[in-house]
């Protein structure tokens, strides 16, 4: 009898394992049906917490989540997770699938337990917390192929084969674990940048953001620069752990953390992270780092020194260097004072968009005239683009101004726009390089005191002849020029007259009729002057009126001559006529020639164009002599040979580059 249900026993026995070991093999349709099935019924963002243990574990870890994309190790140390390796297990658990599996009741029917399986002292669990539930899995040993392995669900007691890639996630050492990034804020979160400093000096400095612009709020109000706030904020959030110290049990004066040195501290919107600096070390290498610590968690680690101590001068480094943030195209008026001057220049730009400049001075009417539009855009450019070099005070006293020359400033600058005072600024004393000079700006919350290059000046000039339009007088399309006119003082040149032929309203023919055609340098220079005169453009003003003893500079310039041109408008009669004089010095070096306009009543620099067609036209006469004569119309081959013959200067006579008095013929 015994020996009959021995036998049956082993019979089913065989049967038993042999079902097992096809459906362990897979390709079955009920493997592909088990397949199908998930082991874990959560959706991986419900999972709020993951515990790992077990006998290969050294120390139990505890991860949690902080918030969407954010996880925290809790144990067994409390520092935030590497967010790639946690979203490596999450996606694990959501791929988890059995190849095949069987209850434990059916395990223990057939004679055999979770020893055989590696699952009783299992060497890794996974502990699964969601929505107030848990969910705990065991992985055992790995199957004859070892490409899969054992794993036991303790919540249905059954036993699936799975493949390996979850288990080989969640073996990894706690520094794999651990992220290497000390903040967890994003760039675009932080709305407030706080540095606490107790050495080399106690400072505070709280920087704050409103949409895209960034403000100092401590020590002092003043605007930051905004890129340069934003990179030093992403630099911070990249600092890396260079390594652990354990963690704070210890004594935290060994690690300088006791009193930090300094606190950098960043806020968002809901949350707040502060890193604490303590003592600064040399590494095995010579790299110098420090002790750090986050606020509120114990472990301690170590930095590189120099992200750090770049902080150091983040009272100046962060500021906005710029002197003027307005908008160019919005400014109305400019004003110009020199203190000590005579006068206040100032420029209003119309409806129309063109600037005029003014000038009052002491018990004299208002002078009113056009301003030249590149300069007066090119002196507002310059501020625009004026930048500190250096900040040399806050909220000086005044005994502080004066050190600066700022009591008494050599020239201040006021720049509106519209009826609000948009910018007012002084400038001081030179710090004692050419290129630079001490800067003021004043406004209602605090004085700043820069030093700024001194060339800006140049752009703010207190004659208002300097903003004047170049364009001196432009000839309406219609008035043509009748007669031309070169009076020498000198009564031994008689000087140059032409008048435009009648039968001809071109001048360039009527220069060639007159001016033989050997002169051609000549020819050129009449037309040229002619150019000229239609659009008188100067090269400066001098800022004086006209006087008809000459000009008054440092040396005295007498006139030595006149341009005289008779104008007359389209279909005009004769008592339709005008003459316009323009008087003129010799020339002075090589470029330099003042010329006098009696009717603008101003002394102006010549541009190049009239000061060398007159000087090409000043001794040549159109005498009977010379022109009985001028040659006749001959060929080129006969000129040439004439000239070979002759010099050319017999033709016309030198002309002097002094200015020393009548140039000798």
């Amino acid at each position: 009898m015994h020996t009959r249900w021995t036998l049956l026993l082993l019979v089913a026995n065989a049967l038993l394992f042999g079902f097992l070991l096809v459906d362990w093999q897979g390709g079955s349709e009920h493997e592909t049906a088990v397949a199908d099935r998930r082991i874990l019924p959560m959706a991986i963002d419900q999972i709020e917490s993951l515990v790992l243990e077990g006998e290969n574990i050294a120390d139990r870890k505890v991860i949690q989540r902080e918030g969407e994309d954010r996880w925290r190790i809790e144990s067994p140390v409390e520092w935030p997770a590497n967010i790639f390796a946690v979203n490596r297990i999450l996606n694990q658990i959501e791929e988890l699938r059995p190849v095949t599996s069987f209850s434990l009741e059916d395990l223990q029917r057939g004679g055999t337990s979770l020893a055989e399986y590696g699952l009783e002292q299992p060497p890794l669990s996974l502990t699964i917390g969601w929505e107030g539930q848990i969910r705990t899995i065991h992985f055992g040993a790995p199957t004859g192929s070892r490409t899969r392995m054992y794993l036991f669900d303790t919540h249905h007691q059954r036993v699936h084969v799975v493949e390996r890639a979850l288990a080989e996630a969640l073996s990894l050492t706690l520094n794999e674990l651990r992220s290497n990034r000390i903040f967890s804020l994003a760039g675009y979160e932080v709305n407030t940048l706080r540095i606490q400093m107790t050495q080399p000096s106690d400072l505070q400095l709280r920087l704050t953001r409103s949409g895209t612009e960034w403000r100092y709020e401590a020590p002092f109000p003043a605007r930051a620069d905004a890129e340069g706030v934003s990179q030093t904020i992403g630099d911070l959030l990249q600092l890396e752990v260079l390594r652990f110290h354990g963690d704070a049990s210890g004594d935290l004066q060994n690690f300088g953390l006791d009193n930090p040195i300094k606190q950098i501290i960043l806020e968002g919107s809901n949350r707040r992270q502060t890193l604490l600096i303590g003592d600064e070390f040399d590494d095995v290498r010579g790299d110098r780092e420090y002790y750090a610590q986050l606020a509120g968690r114990n472990t301690i680690f170590s930095i590189k020194a120099q992200p750090i101590d770049e902080l150091r001068d983040a009272r100046y480094t962060l500021r906005d260097r710029r002197i003027a943030t307005f908008d160019p195209s919005l400014i109305t008026d400019i004003a110009v004072e020199d203190p000590d001057g005579p006068s206040e220049v100032k420029l209003r730009k119309l409806e129309t968009g063109q600037w005029q400049v003014q000038q009052r001075r002491d018990g004299e009417s208002r002078q009113i005239f056009p301003a030249d539009q590149q300069i007066v855009e090119a002196a507002i450019e310059s501020i625009s683009k004026l930048r500190a070099r250096d900040f040399s005070a806050e909220g000086p006293d005044d005994n502080a101004l004066a050190g600066f020359g700022l009591d008494e400033p050599q020239r201040i600058i006021r720049l509106k726009n519209g009826a609000r005072d948009s910018l007012n600024l002084f400038f001081g004393d030179n710090t004692g390089s050419r290129q630079q000079n001490v800067f003021v700006k004043k406004n209602a919350e605090i004085t700043f005191v820069f030093e700024v290059d001194a060339s800006v000046l140049r752009q703010f000039r207190t004659s208002p002849h300097f903003y004047r339009d170049r364009n001196l007088r432009n000839l309406p399309s219609g008035a043509t020029i009748q007669k031309l006119e070169l009076e020498l003082f000198d009564e031994e040149y008689p000087g140059l007259s032409i008048s435009l032929l009648e039968d001809s309203q071109s001048w360039s023919d009527t220069i060639a009729a007159i001016i033989p055609a050997g002169h051609k340098e000549e020819r050129e220079a009449a037309n040229k002057l002619i150019s000229v005169l239609r659009n008188l453009k100067v090269d400066s003003f001098t800022g004086k009126p006209f006087s008809q003893e000459g000009v008054s500079m440092d040396i005295e310039y007498p006139w030595v001559g006149r341009i005289v041109a008779t104008l007359t408008l389209a279909g005009g009669e004769e008592d339709s006529r005008e003459k316009v004089e323009i008087y003129f010095t010799d020339i002075i070096g090589r470029t330099l020639q003042f010329f006098g306009h009696p009717s603008e009543d101003v002394i102006f620099v010549g541009n190049p164009d009239l000061i060398q067609s007159l000087d090409m036209l000043r001794f040549y006469r159109l005498d009977e002599e010379h022109e009985a004569e001028s040659p006749k119309e001959e060929s080129d081959e006969d000129q040439l040979s004439e000239h070979q013959e002759e010099s050319p200067e017999t033709d016309k006579p030198p002309r002097g580059e002094n200015n020393a008095g009548p140039r000798e013929e």
